[in-house]
């Protein structure tokens, strides 16, 4: 995901949760009710954001790694057992980074 596409994701949910808000505030309910609402959907939109930020987060540190393995092994130069050898554990720590950030 790019980062315009974030930026247009988290204008979107934003403006979602103020026109809730906005409903909400109009709704005919007592004032305490209203206001554990708003608490709610406002907790609700910032577990989504944060949710969204970890995914696009994750995302690229994903893209990070796949450009950093191709770097160390280009598939013309790195050839025969050594090199698949080399290409596995490459694989493997990079499985293992992205396992830890998942």
């Amino acid at each position: 995901m790019t980062n315009d596409s974030g930026n247009t994701l988290l204008a979107l949910l934003t403006g979602a949760a103020i026109g809730a808000g906005i409903g909400i505030l109009y709704a005919p309910d007592k004032g305490t009710k209203t206001r554990k609402k708003i608490k709610k959907r406002a907790m609700e939109t910032t577990d989504g954001i944060l949710k969204l930020q970890r995914e696009i987060y994750r995302e690229q540190l994903r893209l990070h790694v796949n450009r950093t393995k191709a770097k160390f092994y280009p598939t013309n130069l790195l050839g025969g057992v050594g090199g698949i050898a080399q290409k596995l554990i490459i694989s493997f720590v990079a499985k293992r980074i992205l396992k830890r950030f998942s």
